[in-house]
């Protein structure tokens, strides 16, 4: 063991004076620069060309030795980023989403994650409204997360940051950047522990700073399945009716990134110990549904007791493919009343706006309660032989004579086959 003696001190101090003469000397050094918090200005979103392979860069890190970065390039060649060499990659992608997180070593509590979809051009209205969506799908129902800014950036790109609490420890701020580039929207969403502020911080805003999408990559033309868990059962109302009836309504939401059709839903019914009382499923009211659109639904059983719950749900679909003999571009006129024996009475006309016949004409009536659940739901078929030429219109009126809650608005639907000109039943005849 070392002894400290007066000597030590001394030989300290004359060291320490003698750089401070030496520093006096040199010209004076510039001022530090600072390293952008992870909530600033960054490098716009553009595309890029990179190398397919892995090349390493340099970049600061605000404390201990400078790590070293990686340039990941996915596969698809749609994105590339620098990320720490030493962080996880976790691939998800499919045929219709890439999504790619990138987790930090053991010990860390930040991360961040690449979702991108094909969703061809879209003008700046559109790109908003599946901002909006996408917030609903990922924040809105996730109390843990406190919106607290929102911006359009000066290169286009939409800026959400949120405050992240769980209540159980664990806390941050978490930045969602959404832009379109070429076919993709792309959208990247860092999170930063608060814990992690100090050691990852510059790391994560060199990550961001270094994220392109490349607008001419050939990827996901074509949507090959629908995740089941981006179909969401929503405004949904379990109820008992008057003719014994057990009604399950609500509506499904397509939150995945493509159209869908047929729609199928499945539930589950059990009492209220958890055991499985029966089984129902069917499909909903409309063929098709676009991205970001709801469809309604309404399954009924029988046989069942009062006091009963859905205790599983879910919905399945396919991704929807052109089909020019289906349109949903049928007006609608419509107004609601009660009868002498207050019951709900919803009527009107629908018209055909086409240039060319319409037939198997379907009216879809959904009641809704104050709380925006469906208590309501009728499908009424217009006559499938009958065809309705352009500008034609037909009646239709329906009496809801049993309702699942207080009725305070309702919506209508429509949808047709369409009669192509050279459809056998349209050809002329022979003339005698």
């Amino acid at each position: 063991m070392r002894r400290s003696t007066a000597f030590d001190g001394l030989a300290v101090l004359l060291v320490a004076l003698m750089i401070g003469l030496a520093g006096c000397a040199q010209d004076e050094s510039p001022p530090a620069t600072l390293t952008p918090t992870l909530g600033g200005p960054v490098l716009p979103l553009v595309a890029t060309p990179s190398s397919p392979t892995a090349t390493p860069v340099a970049s600061p890190a605000p404390t201990g030795d400078a790590p070293t970065f990686t340039t990941y390039r996915h596969r698809s060649g749609v994105f590339t980023l620098n990320f720490p060499d030493d962080w996880e990659v976790i691939d998800e992608s499919t045929d219709q989403r890439l999504l790619v997180r990138l987790l930090p070593p053991i010990g860390y509590g930040s991360r961040a994650t690449v979702d991108i979809t094909n969703e061809g051009p879209l003008p700046p209205q559109e790109v908003r409204s599946l901002a909006e969506s996408y917030l609903r799908l990922h924040y809105a129902g996730n109390p843990a997360y406190a919106e607290i800014n929102r911006a359009e950036l000066p290169d286009g790109r939409l800026q959400f940051v949120f405050l992240y609490d769980d209540g159980r420890g664990a806390s941050g701020r978490e930045t969602l950047y959404i832009q379109q580039v070429g076919p993709y929207f792309a959208a990247l969403r860092v999170f930063l522990s608060d814990k992690d502020t100090i050691f990852l911080g510059s790391a994560l805003d060199t990550l961001v700073a270094s994220f392109s999408v490349d607008a001419l990559a050939v990827w996901g033309s074509q949507v090959a399945a629908i995740n089941p868990a981006e179909l969401l059962l929503v405004n949904t109302s379990l109820w008992r009716g008057d003719d014994g009836l057990t009604y399950y309504m609500g509506e499904v939401y397509n939150a995945s990134p493509a159209d869908i059709m047929n729609v199928r839903v499945r539930v589950a019914i059990c009492n209220a110990t958890g055991v499985v009382l029966a089984e129902a499923g069917g499909a909903a009211a409309l063929r098709t549904v676009q991205r970001g659109d709801s469809v309604p639904f309404s399954l009924a059983v029988e046989g069942l007791p009062a006091e009963v719950e859905v205790c599983l749900e879910q919905a399945e679909a396919e991704p929807a493919r052109p089909d020019p003999t289906y349109t949903r571009a049928l007006a609608l006129d419509a107004d609601a009343g009660l009868d002498s024996r207050g019951n709900l009475v919803v009527r009107g006309a629908v018209t055909n706006p086409e240039l060319v016949p319409v037939r198997n004409v379907e009216v879809v009536i959904v009641v809704y309660d104050p709380e925006g659940r469906v208590v309501g739901y009728q499908l009424l078929p217009l006559g499938a032989d009958l065809n309705l030429q352009p500008g034609q219109s037909l009646g239709f009126e329906h009496v809801f004579t049993d309702l699942g809650g207080e009725p305070e608005r309702y919506m209508t639907f429509a949808q047709a086959e369409v009669l192509s000109a050279s459809s056998p039943s349209l050809a002329p005849g022979e003339t005698p």
